[in-house]
């Protein structure tokens, strides 16, 4: 079996999404005309996975419906699509997480605090008074 040779360079081949190329598109700041191939399909992926209409996703792009449309039938759209969505419940997932965290904090420490009988008249506690 011999080695594949090929042209084009492993560092040519490799893409990566653009934190901020979305969020530049929506600002007005690039349009498709200066996006590459594949970044018009992440922003038009990333933009369907916040429920952006066609006709929104167009006007940002400043493109027609219809380019936009065949943009969101390629396959590798499909994938980025899902993986958008994916994303963003992550972080979602996380925040919630972070705030959960957060909270079991306070309760342990106001706890702690009505155990001791340090508890501050002034604030408001997060457990009810009747907690036993």
């Amino acid at each position: 079996m011999g080695t594949r040779w090929s042209a084009v360079s492993d560092a040519e081949c490799w893409w990566e999404p653009d934190p901020v190329v979305t969020e530049q598109v929506l600002q007005g700041r690039r349009r498709i005309a200066d996006l590459s191939t594949e970044d018009t399909n992440w922003v038009v992926a990333e933009l369907s996975a916040r429920r952006r209409t066609v006709a929104e996703i167009a006007r940002a792009l400043g493109c027609t419906p219809r380019h936009v449309k065949r943009v969101r039938a390629r396959p590798v759209v499909r994938v980025m699509r899902a993986f958008a969505e994916e994303r963003s419940r992550a972080v979602g997932c996380e925040r919630r997480a972070v705030d959960a965290e957060s909270m079991a904090r306070r309760v342990v420490a106001e706890r702690d605090a009505l155990a001791r009988g340090r508890f501050s008249s002034g604030s408001t506690p997060v457990i009810p008074p009747h907690y036993p």
